[in-house]
């Protein structure tokens, strides 16, 4: 800053907005690394207890590959209904999720009964972690969702009660395996390995089945991996990762076993109605042999020879084929009355002997399928359900397709029968010129052999499917099972602590900032040139002594020199001129004008000049006491017209340095300070003093001190950092605009000084607190302020306590 920007005569005054110095809230932020690092641990610390007593979850998961179609049928055969089988994966991935699976699947596992062991921190879930486990008694009742307590004393004898028992430790000891039977118990101890439990205490929950269901089936989540494959995924989430792998593995397996039903079904019904048929042949036979027998007996022969035999074959081949017919045509006569009747469709079966007919026979496989499917889904959906009304459709059009083709095949045999029957009617004609007996031995005999091809024939078909059956698998296939052992995903310990870190580093950070935006006091001398062209005439660092006369009890101190370093700025700025009057004020209470002025004045007196220092301040006076001297007589006084100058001119015990004081508070204070008294007053003593100083009130709280700064030969307008704030500065430039102020300087007070941000902003040990010529960067190097050169001021930081020295930073 050039010496001529402190021209009194030729300063301008413009108003500067303030702006946000990021370089500035960078060196704060830096200088409170010790907040940030305290911050950051006690983030951490948090988040560490926070881990402590949380419980663990487990994420699960598993994944199962389901064929999209019906390998089994013909694709070309379903294309000609127009059915629709791109849903049937999604339709699967619903059955997956259904509660009737999660039942089956609950029912084959050991979750009725929920383990847990509580410390002081949090409970934990067991799962075939413990040496013993509950076995409940069938017979017996049971309490259900409420928690047991069960405590182990010496030879592992234990107590059972209610958790909510108050009184357990009194209650009756049970052995292991004994089974205790009380009022809602009934369930022994059994171990399952050797373990010494005495003192253990754990707890234990039997689970209803409905409420099981309810809770693992809300847990799992059913999806396909990604588009175009046909893979589901299943996961859930628990608090033991063995448990939750051993439902999704059991639920998968589940799964499979429905679908290995689904496919053995056919083949069982197949079984059944062989069966059927083979009781009746049986039977049949059992008649004809009977009746071979007697023919013998009653003839008297063992065999009636080869007569007849070709007459015979070819007989017994015709009435063979028609037998065959017929029971085919009544057979495919039930199956239309079956048709008819949707209850009976799962009966509809193709006679064996059609087995060829490979559309037909696909048609009821088809069928049975969707029966079965649809009977699956009413398990667990409702008939109104979009799945159920799919399968409904289908079926409806493979028994429109079946009646069509059944009804074809009748009109074949029945036409068939007819030319049958004319052949046998020639060939029984041929056979009577035969001996009766034989003719009628030959009769039962053929009817006999019929009968007997064809029980060999439903054996074999029984064989067939009995191994079709045993060689069904399913077609889903498990791609990856659940694995137990995985670690916990919640908490996210490494993410938490990431999160915590950043936190603990993050809100301290947007504390300093804001509180650096919000912050509406001077902090720095930057600050003040951004709001303001006022001259800055010097700095005054903070005083860390008792009382205002810093610089007479402390002469050689930093305090002293700072206000040396004004007086000499007070002579260069004054370019030879007259510079005797020297005003101090403020904008308001609290900023040290009247410390400013009296160590202004104190420094003054030092250099040997003789200095009077002047109280203005008629409201709040109060100089005389910091220098043990009377307020009986001052300015109020002598303006009033009660005491002559001599009177109120005091002698301090200082050289040099003389005092008058505001004396007592008058009524009228601004009317005595506007008189013409006053002027002369201070006429006067500019011609028997070198320096006259005057205290004057703040400009801010009141109007007196704009009628005396024309007296003053330059006005001092104090500012204090931390405490003034930026606001005052359109007051200062206003004032200074329109003249009401003329030859105005700045005093920057209580500027504390601290390492870091650049000397331009009062900051650097290195630097001092004004000596020189207006720029107020100063003398000195070393450790401390002076390096040597002054009395240093006493605070021995290791005195002071760790956190005092790590917080007490501005």
């Amino acid at each position: 800053m050039a010496a001529d920007e402190f021209d009194f005569l030729e300063q301008g005054s413009s108003k500067k907005g303030p702006s946000i110095d990021p370089k500035l809230i960078f060196f704060k932020i830096i200088r409170q690394w010790p907040t940030l690092v305290i911050s950051v641990v006690i983030a951490l610390v948090g988040v560490y207890i926070f881990h402590r007593y949380t419980v663990e979850r487990y994420r699960l998961r598993a994944t199962l590959m389901i064929p999209d179609s019906n390998t089994s049928i013909d694709a070309g055969l379903l294309d000609q209904f127009s059915f629709d089988f791109n849903a049937n994966f999604l339709n699967e991935l619903e059955v997956l999720r259904s509660e009737a699976l999660s039942r089956e699947a609950i029912q084959s596992l050991d979750f009725y009964i929920d383990y847990t062991t509580k410390g002081r921190i949090k409970t934990i879930q067991e799962y075939r972690s413990l040496p013993f486990e509950i076995k409940l008694a069938p017979e017996l009742e049971h309490i259900y969702e409420q928690e047991f307590k069960i405590s182990f004393t010496e030879n592992n004898q234990f107590r059972v009660t209610l958790a909510k028992n108050e009184n357990h430790d009194e209650t009756e000891i049970f052995e292991p395996y004994e089974i205790v039977d009380k009022e809602g118990f009934g369930f022994s101890v059994v171990f399952n390995r050797t373990a010494n439990l005495e003192g253990d205490t754990y707890y234990f929950v039997l689970k209803d089945e409905e409420a099981l269901v309810n809770e693992w089936n809300k847990k799992l989540s059913v999806t396909f991996l990604r588009e175009f494959t046909s893979i589901a995924v299943l996961e859930l989430s628990s608090e033991n990762a063995k448990k939750g792998a051993n439902f999704l593995n059991t639920l998968m397996t589940v799964y499979q076993s429905r679908e290995l039903e689904r496919k053995n079904l056919s083949a069982e019904k197949t079984i059944e109605y062989i069966d059927r048929e083979m009781a009746a042949l049986e039977d049949t036979l059992s008649i004809y042999a009977s009746q071979l027998d007697q023919k013998k007996v009653d003839n008297n022969v063992i065999d009636f020879g080869v007569i007849g035999n070709t007459l015979t074959t070819e007989i017994s081949k015709a009435e063979g084929e028609k037998i065959a017919n017929d029971r085919d045509i009544r057979l495919l006569n039930e199956k239309l009355d079956f048709l008819a009747d949707t209850s009976k469709l799962d009966q509809v079966l193709l006679p064996l002997t059609f087995e060829t007919n490979t559309e037909l026979q696909a048609l009821i496989d088809r069928l049975q399928v969707l029966l079965a499917e649809r009977k699956g889904l009413l398990e667990s959906l409702a008939e109104f359900n979009e799945q159920v009304v799919s399968r409904t459709r289908e079926i409806n059009q493979i028994t429109v397709a079946l009646r069509g083709s059944i009804e074809s095949i009748i009109r074949d045999l029945e036409a068939r029968n007819r030319i049958l029957e004319s052949k046998l009617g020639g060939l029984r004609e041929d056979f009577k010129k035969y001996p009766v007996a034989e003719r009628q031995f030959s009769d039962i005999q053929r009817i006999y052999d019929l009968y007997y091809n064809m029980l060999l024939y439903f054996r074999q078909k029984k064989a067939e499917a009995g191994i079709v059956k045993a060689s069904n698998e399913a077609s889903t296939q498990v791609v990856d099972k659940a694995n137990g052992n995985v670690g916990p995903f919640y908490p996210n310990r490494p993410v938490n602590y990431t999160i915590g870190a950043g936190l603990g580093l993050l809100i301290p950070l947007l504390f300093i900032v804001v509180r650096e935006v919000l912050n509406d006091k001077i902090a720095f001398r930057k600050q003040i040139a951004e709001l303001t062209d006022i001259p800055i005439l010097g700095m005054i660092g903070h005083n860390k002594q008792p009382g205002n006369l810093a610089v007479l009890e402390r002469p050689k101190s930093v305090m002293s020199e700072s206000f040396r370093a004004i007086r000499s700025n007070v002579d260069y700025l004054s370019k030879g001129e007259t510079v005797q009057t020297i005003l101090i004020t403020s904008n308001a209470s609290g900023e040290g004008k009247s410390f400013c002025s009296i160590n202004f004045a104190s420094i003054l007196a030092v250099s040997g000049k003789k200095t009077v220092l002047v109280g203005l301040d008629l409201r709040k006076p109060k100089l005389f006491g910091d220098f043990g001297l009377s307020n009986d007589s001052g300015i109020s006084n002598y303006l009033a017209g009660f005491v002559e100058k001599s009177d109120i001119v005091q002698k301090t015990s200082y050289e040099n340095l003389d005092l008058i004081s505001a004396g007592p508070v008058p009524p009228n204070p601004a009317e005595l300070i506007i008189s013409d008294k006053l002027k002369n007053l201070i006429a006067e003593l500019k011609e028997e003093y070198d320096y006259v100083v005057i205290d004057t009130p703040p400009l801010g709280v009141v109007s007196d001190t704009f009628n005396i700064t024309d007296m003053a030969d330059i006005n001092l307008l104090v500012v204090r950092q931390n405490y003034t704030v930026k606001q005052v500065f359109e007051f200062f430039n206003d004032i200074t605009n329109k003249g009401l102020v003329k030859n105005v300087s700045l005093l920057l007070n209580d500027f504390k000084v601290s390492h870091g941000y650049g000397y331009g902003y009062g900051y650097g040990y290195g630097y001092g607190y004004g000596y020189g010529y207006g720029y107020g960067y100063g003398y000195g190097y070393g450790g401390k302020y002076g390096g040597g050169y002054y009395e240093e001021e006493q605070e021995d930081d290791k005195n002071r306590g760790l956190l005092k020295r790590l917080f007490n930073r501005k």
